[in-house]
């Protein structure tokens, strides 16, 4: 997906919930890529070996059998459909190329940890878990978040540094 959502602050209050805004579908090309899955679909399910097993379809059903729209599929999508994934990257750290590409003083605008996952701005702060993945995965977070805990503890232990170009100091 390049759909991506927003998390900011409601208040300065430390107990307020946050305002998320998933954005879900909010990328032309995730829509279009739902839309060539579903007509993909709908061309094997009215295939020959399919016909026994698939005996009636539920949803969308007849409105988009016949001459469907693409606007009416996104207005569809939109309403019918909800992400499985797990929200990743609120606290994104740095791609490989901006840490290449950016001065240290730089990354914060981009990033909000630093690629030995400290929190830009502060001292003795962390964050080892998913939120911190550029993008979303196509797969489940699961395994993603055991090698961010693993790494992250490498880091913490000085066992490990980054594999980036530019080498930084573990000093916070």
């Amino acid at each position: 997906p390049r759909s991506g959502g927003r998390v900011r602050w409601r208040s300065n209050a430390p107990r307020a919930p946050p305002l998320i805004d998933p954005r879900y579908l909010s990328e032309e090309s995730d829509l279009v890529l739902l839309h060539d899955l579903w007509s993909t679909f709908k061309s094997v399910k009215t295939s020959p070996s399919a016909k026994e097993w698939i005996l009636a379809e539920l949803l969308p059903g007849a409105p988009l059998m016949y001459g469907e729209s693409m606007s009416w599929f996104k207005w569809w999508v939109k309403l019918a459909c909800s992400s499985y994934f797990h929200p990743v990257g609120t606290c994104r750290m740095p791609s490989g190329k901006e840490w290449e590409t950016r001065q240290s003083n730089e990354l914060s605008s981009v990033s909000v940890v630093d690629a030995f996952l400290r929190v830009h701005g502060t001292v003795g702060l962390r964050i080892a878990d998913c939120s911190v993945a550029p993008r979303i995965p196509s797969a489940p977070t699961q395994a993603m978040a055991y090698m961010i805990g693993y790494q992250a503890a490498q880091l913490m232990l000085g066992t490990r540094t980054p594999k980036v170009g530019r080498e930084e100091s573990e000093t916070r």
